[in-house]
């Protein structure tokens, strides 16, 4: 939610070539990515649970 507001109403007033918008982009990014495979971290672990193998997390 944090990202779609500031690239909608903040960077809308800077402009995508402004230096600290671009730099902001390319992190938020990043940390969708890295957000993204937290979950998938997350599911695989549930899923190496289920199957009753606790000791590979």
């Amino acid at each position: 939610m944090h990202f779609e507001v500031e690239e909608k109403y903040v960077f809308s007033v800077l402009g995508n070539d402004h230096g600290h918008v671009k730099r902001a982009l390319a992190e938020h990014r990043e940390l969708k990515q890295l957000f993204q495979c937290i979950k998938e971290d997350e599911r695989n672990n549930g899923l190496i649970e289920s199957i009753g193998v606790p000791y590979l997390i």
